[in-house]
């Protein structure tokens, strides 16, 4: 896997992050790209990885890429992870100026079994086909879900390491498969670091859900735990058994996807604004911008001995969509026009029309969060 070549550590909690270090995240070229699906698990590193200049236009393509660690609140993707689209079609799904809507980061990954790809899940008894893995396989319909063969009982997800889970969510079952009766109605959410002593971190009591109805509970919570559990002491009325689609573990982080800013002109060699429409290679103005400022400016202090710029940034070969317009007097048609960055040098700036599509051209994410 290729890791930035930063100084910083690989982390698997956002909130432990400092300057230079990174973090995995999964992506997948669904379709249609969306803000709402295009990413997840974050923290979970594997050996597919998306490719140095980004998924093409091959549907279902999955692979991890890292966000490194900028500014406060802002990661940066160390890679374009999507070409072969336009700027048009990123901004219309919400992931140039930022998708307002985008849930958090589930913690617990996408389990294939009770046991992989991380951590294990576990409950206190499980129907053969509806074990304790399929309530976090991110599958919310159908017949995917885990079964207790009771009508109480716990199920949990145990960590690699301790993670600060603040909210969680729970999906209640196809009535196509069983009667509501056979959902949760009292429970507690519990955490524990070594699988016998419990804290008690939420109770609810009287809940009931209609098909496939998602409850979303949140508490405070300033510990971490490696175990969390789910103890249903009641269900909703069906004799030896009780049942649930899906139950995700969040934290408290919450963000947006975007993409960088990246200047309305070309810079002079002073770093004014030149009225050139050719690329000077001084970069862009406003130099505040955020590609000059992240990425052109990223601290050498922070890039390993004897690596570069481009071993965290992969910038050559392949521009990056910015959110910005070009200033009329450099463009033709401004309102459709962008200024993707980078390919040639790490200031290299060019003038694209918005609905241009090419391998050469992509989308490389910013996650900005709000940081407690």
């Amino acid at each position: 896997m290729t890791a930035p070549a930063t100084t910083g550590q690989l982390r698997t909690n956002i909130g432990d992050m400092e300057i230079g270090d990174y973090i995995s995240c999964s992506a997948i070229r669904l379709g249609t790209i969306s803000a709402s699906t295009a990413f997840y698990d974050l923290g979970y590193p594997n050996s597919n990885e998306v490719a140095l200049t980004g998924f093409d236009a091959t549907t279902q393509q999955t692979g991890v890429f890292y966000l490194v660690k900028v500014n406060k609140g802002i990661l940066v993707a160390d890679r374009v992870v999507f070409n072969m689209v336009s700027w048009d079609l990123l901004n219309a799904r919400g992931l140039i100026e930022g998708y307002a809507n985008w849930n958090p980061f589930v913690l617990t990954p996408k389990m294939t079994s009770n046991i992989a790809p991380h951590g294990e899940a576990s409950a206190s008894s499980e129907i053969s086909t509806r074990q304790a893995y399929q309530a976090f396989d991110k599958v919310y319909t159908g017949n995917k879900f885990w079964q207790a063969n009771a009508a109480t009982g716990w199920i949990q997800y145990k960590f690699l390491e301790g993670k600060r889970v603040s909210k969680y969510s729970l999906t209640g079952i196809d009535t196509g498969q069983f009667s509501l009766q056979i959902n949760p109605k009292d429970w507690t959410l519990e955490g524990s670091n070594d699988g016998s002593n419990w804290t008690v971190l939420d109770t609810r009591v009287d809940e009931s859900f209609t098909t496939l109805e998602k409850k979303i509970c949140t508490f405070n919570n300033t510990e971490k735990f490696t175990h969390y559990r789910l103890n249903i002491t009641k269900n909703n009325g069906m004799a030896g058994y009780v049942a649930l689609t899906e139950l995700e573990l969040m934290d408290n982080i919450v963000g947006t996807f975007r993409s960088l800013t990246g200047g309305i002109a070309f810079a002079d060699s002073d770093g004014k604004k030149s009225a050139s429409k050719t690329d000077l290679n001084f970069g862009a103005w406003p130099k505040i911008n955020e590609w000059d400022k992240y990425i052109v400016n990223f601290p050498m202090g922070k890039i390993q001995a004897g690596k570069t710029l481009d071993d965290v940034f992969h910038w050559k070969n392949v521009y990056s969509f910015t959110q910005d317009t070009p200033e009329l007097n450099i463009s033709f048609s401004v309102s459709n026009y962008r200024m993707p960055r980078g390919s040639t040098t790490p200031q290299g700036t060019l003038i694209l029309p918005a609905a241009s599509i090419h391998t050469i051209y992509g989308y490389r994410p910013v996650f900005e969060y709000k940081e407690v």
